[in-house]
């Protein structure tokens, strides 16, 4: 190949590595325009939707939701026709997304294609706190106030119930603490609902109790709250059983429904959080440290199965694959890979290549794709930012690359 030859190929190659790195960079951009307009063109409907006391509020609930799907780079994952859901959702139990009352949560979806094949898709689900159900119960005047408490063994407690009246005496231990507690030290859960005729109703549950529905959860067997917040978690599971024996309200009845479909997927929402590829690369250096994390590994449950082809078609070359050329297609990890790697190995600077590297973590990270493609991508970059820094470490001494 004579040097015009070469000069053209490297100049296509920049050209290419130009118009992906374009791609990814507007990838974010192109979703976050398309939820925007997506809610706002649904203002009517969520008008509709919203309770009589919000009728009028449907731009202060657009806006809160544009600002929600803009500030946090996990939803932006999701795919915009979810996260519009939720907004629709909340709108018709009175709340906005924006994490007090209901938060739209992450989790994947295995769905399949046209042609058959399975895939991971990231959708968000609405999920209602037990805050919003207490909000809703009130809102429809079932209840004055609810609150729960989780009462440790230290504490003073009695309760009996006799002739149709329930009565309970509480004395918290002021010395202990109820953060994080462990199983052994928790007597049970105390929910209180109160009536504005003055009546009350009180539900107690006993911590074994709770264990038994955190045990059939399936979110208690990864990273879960009920591993991080397990007091949080046990007020939230007594105050639903309560607030289930007001069976004939309509508005606490759907909000119980909206929670419960999101109940069923708390396992694959914890599985997302605990193995999603890292958006840094501290966060990368913390995985690959963890000794169940294999970061080259393609056992994550989470990943569908092969697909004939990927099974039975051997690799026929080491060499990167050459950039998609549909500029409407999002590239794939490892084409990012390769425009950064291009970058790195252009840096005279040990500045310049963390910056890179940076940016190919959180990119990489944005892509529609398979989780081990995206890590094994991210390893792509990192190994060639080692390379070029020690290149760089061993010739900088002699002020071969000035600092850029």
């Amino acid at each position: 190949m004579n040097q015009r030859q070469q000069t053209q190929q490297t100049v296509t190659q920049e050209q290419e590595s130009s118009r992906t790195l374009e791609r990814v960079l507007t990838e974010t951009q192109k979703r976050v325009q398309q939820v925007n307009h997506s809610v706002e063109s649904r203002e009517d409907k969520i008008e509709d939707l919203l309770p009589d006391f919000m009728k009028g509020q449907s731009k202060r609930l657009i806006e809160r939701a544009k600002l929600t799907f803009a500030k946090s780079a996990v939803l932006q994952e999701c795919t915009p026709a979810s996260f519009v859901k939720c907004v629709l959702e909340a709108a018709e139990l009175g709340f906005a997304i924006d994490g007090r009352m209901c938060h739209a949560v992450p989790h994947n979806n295995k769905k399949k294609d046209a042609n058959g094949n399975e895939r991971w898709v990231k959708e968000a689900r609405l999920n209602v706190d037990y805050k919003g159900l207490v909000a809703v119960a009130k809102r429809q005047r079932t209840v004055r106030d609810c609150w729960a408490r989780v009462v440790l063994k230290c504490d003073t407690f009695t309760f009996d119930e006799s002739d149709a009246s329930q009565h309970y005496s509480y004395t918290p231990d002021l010395s202990a603490s109820r953060d994080n507690v462990s199983d052994d030290v928790i007597l049970g859960v105390l929910s209180v609902a109160t009536h504005e005729d003055g009546w009350h109703r009180v539900d107690w549950m006993p911590w074994t109790d709770v264990c038994a529905i955190r045990a059939r959860s399936p979110s208690s067997k990864g990273f879960s709250p009920w591993k991080s917040d397990p007091g949080e978690m046990g007020k939230k599971t007594g105050i639903r059983r309560l607030l289930k024996t007001f069976s004939d309200d309509p508005g606490l009845i759907r909000a119980f429904e909206l929670d419960d479909q999101s109940i069923t997927l708390d396992a694959v929402v914890d599985e997302t959080i605990k193995r999603s590829p890292p958006r840094s690369v501290s966060e990368f250096k913390r995985l690959a440290s963890t000794p169940d994390h294999d970061m080259t590994s393609g056992d994550d449950a989470r990943d569908p199965e092969p697909t004939p082809e990927a099974t039975t078609q051997p690799q026929t070359s080491a060499e990167p694959k050459q950039a998609q050329s549909d500029p409407d297609e999002p590239p794939t990890p490892e084409e990012v890979a390769q425009v950064f790697i291009a970058k790195i190995g252009k840096r005279r600077s040990k500045g310049g290549i963390d910056e890179d590297l940076e940016a190919a973590m959180k990119e990489i990270h944005s892509l529609p794709a398979n989780d081990d493609e995206k890590m094994a991508a991210q390893r792509l970059v990192v190994e060639a930012s080692d390379r070029r820094t020690d290149e760089i470490s061993g010739k900088e001494s002699g002020g071969l690359f000035p600092q850029e």
